[in-house]
């Protein structure tokens, strides 16, 4: 009953309803992409080379002549995946952290977040690019550099969320009746901070998204000729003067990903944090 006025409230309002509506069509084209593509996403038709979009290829063909309403599809699943991994990496990585440190406190409290404040002098962005260029490109790269470039994020909201909560009178009860450190973390501080790490779960989903669509525009992502919306944005380029499709599509799925995704956690924002129940 609670999660339904909880939806109710959610889908309110014309921006909850949009951005539901964009992460629906997001990752349905996602997760129905091998059997809603008409091609195979590497198979290349050389007679119709950068071909403009018509009743057999949807979207036009790339300048390989691959179909890009495949290669999208394809593009927006790897992206999903890849968002959805990194991201819960960084945040069970980052919520450990930052529960150790606000509830523990002490000297260890000390040394995680001065790690985390030097972790944070660098822009995501640049953390996931000098991880990405060491290890050198590929799927398993893209997520440990996007991880760990959110960690710090997760790290730093969660101990002040944890500073809040483990001054409550039933954590100090649950102290006065002899529960342990690890039991009165994971049964009374964790649930009562849950909506802060759903609310930037979700906003860290389109990071997430933007940044492999830009680590593989600039060279340090997926290797071609895997499908990624920004690897087709940057071979794009060359052509994009007559074949505008090319960059065209692959950035409209980029932007409903990340429009859908933010709108989404504006709303569970409101709803979930108790001093904005009334907006």
């Amino acid at each position: 009953m609670k999660m339904l006025k909880r939806f109710q409230r959610f889908v309110k309002t014309p921006t909850g309803i949009v951005g539901l509506v964009l992460i629906i069509l997001y990752c349905t084209m996602s997760l129905l992409a091998p059997l809603i593509a008409p091609y195979d996403p590497y198979q290349m038709h050389y007679q119709f080379r950068l071909h403009p979009p018509c009743r057999q290829f949807l979207l036009g063909t790339d300048q390989f002549g691959r179909d890009m309403l495949s290669r999208v599809l394809f593009g927006a699943r790897l992206s999903l995946i890849l968002s959805l991994v990194s991201t819960t990496i960084g945040a069970v990585l980052g919520t450990l952290l930052g529960v150790i440190a606000g509830y523990l406190g002490s000297y260890l409290d000390a040394v995680i977040m001065r790690f985390i404040d030097i972790l944070l002098t660098f822009p995501p962005i640049l953390t996931a690019l000098i991880i990405a260029s060491l290890r050198g490109g590929g799927l398993s790269n893209v997520v440990i550099g996007i991880a760990i470039a959110f960690t710090p994020i997760f790290a730093r909201m969660i101990r002040g969320a944890v500073l809040i909560v483990k001054e409550e009178d039933f954590v100090q009860a649950a102290k006065a009746l002899g529960a342990s450190n690890l039991r009165i973390m994971l049964h009374h501080v964790l649930p009562n901070v849950a909506s802060v790490i759903i609310v930037q779960f979700s906003l860290a989903c389109s990071w997430a998204i933007l940044l492999e669509a830009t680590l593989s525009f600039l060279g340090f992502g997926v290797s071609p000729p895997t499908p990624s919306l920004g690897l087709m944005i940057s071979e794009g380029r060359k052509t994009m003067e007559f074949a505008p499709w090319l960059i065209i599509y692959p950035g409209a799925v980029i932007m409903i990903a990340v429009l859908g995704i933010n709108i989404m956690g504006d709303r569970l924002r409101d709803i979930l944090d108790p001093r904005l129940r009334g907006v």
